[in-house]
């Protein structure tokens, strides 16, 4: 899993209704490897938490207000 890209997929796919949360969760689940998490080297790790984080909240504010927009 690369958890940058998934971050923002995750948020418009379910904006689009291809996913629910439920697929979201069943993703995550054990066994799963993460190509840009690594638990020795933790500047990297925090770096992708961080920008995952914030495109994740972009993508659900940008959701937000444009339902309220309309």
């Amino acid at each position: 899993i690369v958890l940058r890209a998934d971050a923002v997929a995750a948020i418009e796919y379910l904006q689009a209704g291809l996913i629910s949360w439920r697929d979201i969760v069943n993703t995550y689940r054990p066994p799963v490897a993460f190509f840009d998490l690594d638990a020795h080297d933790w500047r990297y790790s925090a770096e992708t938490l961080y920008i995952a984080g914030r495109s994740a909240l972009r993508g659900a504010a940008r959701a937000l207000f444009s339902r309220s927009g309309r």
